[in-house]
């Protein structure tokens, strides 16, 4: 049986993208200011309980990774952004996954090298452009890196429970 609802985490240090994907359409996505991310985290993991006749989501976080360069104080509160997720997450015993941006990469582009544009194109060929507000497309109302980082990490999440590597 596929999993009906995937949560997928963009976490930033002042903001963070939020996006949801049933396997059919993006539900919901979202970027946040990190004061009010835990009101909209949920908001659509009982969105996706009530939805999915009680399916509990997945929840999928982006993590940092080393990459061998130095790193400023935003890469910090990032982190600790991450922390803050994870606890609440513990806290209220919903399971999550941690993943690393180069799965993504390697999941959506077949590279580690591959950039957020090839990720973009690589969804884009896979499910239609925005389209219009005229005729909308599956990625309409999608805007900003963050918001497509995130319908990548939920995306990937969906296909990893799917099996559909």
């Amino acid at each position: 049986m596929e999993n009906k609802f995937v949560i997928a985490v963009d976490p930033g240090n002042i903001e963070s993208a939020i996006c949801v994907y049933n396997g059919e359409k993006i539900v919901y996505c979202e970027k946040v200011k990190n004061k009010e991310f835990f009101d909209h985290l949920e908001h659509n993991i009982t969105q996706s309980l009530v939805s999915g006749l009680y399916a509990r989501p997945s929840i999928y976080i982006e993590d940092i990774q080393a990459m061998g360069m130095a790193v400023g104080q935003e890469v910090f509160d990032t982190a600790k952004m991450i922390g803050r997720i994870q606890y609440h997450l513990e806290l209220k015993n919903d399971p999550y996954s941690m993943v690393k941006r180069t799965e993504i990469k390697l999941h959506h582009c077949g590279s580690v090298r591959a950039k957020d544009t090839n990720i973009r194109q690589s969804l884009i060929d896979r499910f239609g452009d925005k389209g219009t507000k005229k005729e909308p497309g599956f990625f309409y109302g999608i805007s900003g890196s963050d918001q497509w980082s995130s319908c990548a990490i939920a995306v990937y999440g969906y296909d990893m429970l799917n099996g559909r590597k």
